[in-house]
């Protein structure tokens, strides 16, 4: 079977609840600490953005700095983050950058209790 060429190069995750009206979480690869990507946070909340997935650390493609992340088909899933205690109401944009040679990608989200999350998308 052929390898999928996936890159996700910058994510970006915005809370939006009546505690803070608008923050963001950054992500560009750039970065390492013990073996996890370091983001950077505006919010109160997230203070320790870590990401999981720096193994895939690439420098074949990026879209700013000189790395991103690739994916394959033995290594699908690429920047992981969770957010912890979430509150009722609150409301989050995630939102990526690839680089794909077939076009196609996806952003997975899950929770423990499917009955609580509810997934948009454009």
């Amino acid at each position: 079977m052929r390898n999928i060429l996936l890159l996700l190069i910058l994510i970006v995750i915005s809370s939006y609840s009546s505690i803070e009206k608008s923050s963001r979480i950054t992500c560009d690869a750039e970065q390492v600490i013990n073996s996890k990507f370091k983001g950077v946070s505006s919010s109160k909340r997230f203070t320790s953005v870590l990401f999981d997935a720096a193994y895939l650390k690439s420098s074949e493609h990026s879209k700013s700095g000189k790395y991103s992340v690739k994916l394959t088909m033995q290594n699908p899933y690429g920047f992981t983050y969770q957010i912890k205690k979430v509150k009722a109401g609150e409301h989050f944009r995630v939102s990526t950058w690839r680089y794909s040679s077939n076009t196609s990608g996806i952003l997975v989200v899950s929770a423990l209790n499917s009955n609580d999350l509810f997934v948009s998308q454009k």
